[in-house]
C-alpha cells in the first residue's frame, strides 16, 4: 500500500520533469518554471525538492584514451561469413583471414565414403572478390594451418603453426565474357591432407566432427578482399578405379573471420581514437561523485528515479557520415571479446547512432544510468564508443575531439 502511494506521488514530478526538460524552461539562466509551478501551492509542490537536474562539467573528467593496449586481447575480430576477409595491410593496419572447416562424421545410413577410397589430393579454395578488388595489384597470400583464430596476425611454427603454400593473385585479365582467371586455390598432399581425408573416411557412430583451420595472411603491400564462402574439396577415387575422380565438398561447414590490429600503437592508446577495422574504440572515463551527490542531496534520495540521461556526441569531422555504437560502464574492460558482447547486448535506445558532419546526436544512458543508481552508485563511470559493424565504414579512422558531458534529470517522490 505504501508503495503504491510512493509511485503515484512520483507521477507529478516526474510529468512536470519531462515537461520542462523538452521544453527548454529549466535552463542555466532562468528558473521561471520551477516558480510559475511553486506559486500553484508552494506547501504541496516544491519542484527543487522533487526534480533536480545535474549537468556534468570537465572537472568531473578523469581521462579519455583507446582500446587495445599493448597488452589487450580479442579486438578487431569480424565475423566474414557470406561477407568477405580482408587481407594485407593499409596505413598503420594490418589484417588476415581465418577459417575453420568443420567435417562432420560420415555416419549416415548411406555413406559417402567407403574403406577403399583412396586421396588423390585436397583443396582449399579461397575466392577473391573481384566485384571490389578490380585493381588490387598482383599479391602473394600465404596461407598457414592453424587451430588457434588469435594466432592469424602472427602465426607461430613454435606453437603448432605450419605454412602450406603461397597463393599468387594477380589483376584480374578479363575477356569478352568480363569474367576472370584468378589463382584462387591451394593443393594439399600428402601431410595435412591425410589427415583430413583420414578423418572423414574413418568417422564411426561414436566419431565427433573433426576441425581443421586455415590462416591467409597478404604478404605484400596493399590490400585483397576473399570472399568470405572458402571451400574444402576432397577428390579422390574408389578401389582400383584411377580414372573416375569423385569429390566431395565441405562448402557450407565452415566458420571464417577475418582480424585486424594497428599494432596498438602508444600515440593512439593515449587518445580517444576510433578505427573500423581493429575496432579501436575511444573510452571516457568520469568521476561520478558530484552525480551521486547531487541525488544524495534530495530528500527520499534512497527512492530516486533517474528519468533521462545523455551524453551529447559530436561529429569530429566536417563532411562525414559515420554510424557509432556506445555504452555506458562502471569499470573498464579491456578484453575485446566480452567489450562485443557488452555493446552487442547495450539496452540503452538507439544503440547504433549516425553522425552527419560535425552535428550533434543525443546518446541515451538512461537505462544504465538508473541501474547504477539502484545497484551502489559506483564511484567512476567509463563510456564506450565504437564504429558499428557497418561494411560500408570499411577502413574508417578517426579521433573524437571533444569530451561529452552527462546531462541528467532525477526524481524523488
Amino acid at each position: 500500500m505504501h508503495n503504491s502511494k510512493r509511485y503515484c506521488l512520483l507521477t507529478v514530478p516526474v510529468f512536470l520533469c519531462s515537461m520542462f526538460f523538452c521544453s527548454g524552461l529549466f535552463d542555466d539562466s532562468t528558473n521561471l518554471g520551477a516558480a510559475i509551478i511553486e506559486n500553484i501551492d508552494s506547501n504541496r509542490v516544491t519542484i527543487s525538492k522533487h526534480i533536480r537536474e545535474y549537468v556534468m562539467d570537465h572537472s568531473a573528467v578523469v581521462d579519455s584514451f583507446s582500446l587495445p593496449g599493448v597488452n589487450d586481447t580479442g579486438f578487431g575480430v569480424h565475423a566474414a561469413t557470406n561477407g568477405y576477409m580482408v587481407v594485407g595491410r593499409l596505413g598503420n593496419e594490418q589484417a588476415a583471414g581465418y577459417v575453420q572447416f568443420i567435417c562432420p562424421p560420415d555416419t549416415a545410413s548411406s555413406r559417402t565414403f567407403a574403406s577403399n577410397d583412396n586421396l588423390r589430393k585436397i583443396i582449399v579454395r579461397f575466392s577473391r572478390n573481384i566485384t571490389i578488388d578490380t585493381n588490387t595489384l598482383p599479391c602473394r597470400i600465404e596461407v598457414w594451418s592453424s587451430n588457434n583464430r588469435s594466432r592469424a596476425l602472427y602465426p607461430n611454427p613454435a606453437s603448432g603453426d605450419s605454412l602450406l603454400d603461397t597463393m599468387q593473385f594477380v589483376k584480374a585479365p578479363q575477356d569478352s565474357n568480363n569474367t576472370a582467371t584468378i589463382p584462387d586455390s591451394i593443393e594439399l598432399l600428402p601431410g595435412l591432407a591425410n589427415d583430413i581425408f583420414k578423418a572423414c573416411t574413418t568417422s564411426t557412430r561414436g566419431s565427433s566432427a573433426k576441425i581443421f583451420g586455415f590462416i591467409a595472411a597478404n604478404i605484400d603491400t596493399g590490400l585483397i578482399r576473399l570472399n568470405g564462402n572458402p571451400q574444402l574439396i576432397v577428390e579422390y577415387t574408389r578401389g582400383s578405379d584411377t580414372t573416375n575422380k569423385r569429390y566431395q565438398t565441405y562448402s557450407s561447414w565452415y566458420t571464417s573471420y577475418y582480424l585486424a590490429t594497428d599494432g596498438a600503437p602508444d600515440s593512439l592508446r593515449r587518445i580517444p581514437a576510433l578505427s573500423y577495422a581493429s575496432k579501436r574504440t575511444a573510452v571516457f572515463q568520469y568521476d561520478a561523485t558530484t552525480l551521486w551527490a547531487t541525488i544524495n542531496g534530495m530528500a527520499n534520495s534512497q527512492h530516486a528515479q533517474v528519468i533521462s540521461a545523455v551524453f551529447p556526441l559530436k561529429g569530429p569531422r566536417d563532411k562525414d557520415t559515420i554510424k557509432v555504437r556506445y555504452l555506458l560502464l562502471s569499470y573498464l574492460e579491456n578484453n575485446g571479446a566480452d567489450l562485443d558482447s557488452l555493446f552487442a547486448a547495450n539496452p540503452s535506445l538507439p544503440g547504433v547512432i549516425t553522425i552527419i558532419n560535425t552535428s550533434r546526436v543525443l546518446a541515451n544512458v538512461h537505462q544504465s544510468l538508473q541501474n547504477f543508481s539502484q545497484n551502489g552508485r559506483p564511484s567512476a563511470l567509463y563510456l564506450y564508443v565504437r564504429f558499428d559493424e557497418d561494411l560500408n565504414q570499411k577502413w574508417n579512422q578517426t579521433v573524437w575531439q571533444n569530451v561529452p558531458l552527462l546531462s541528467a534529470m532525477i526524481a524523488v517522490p
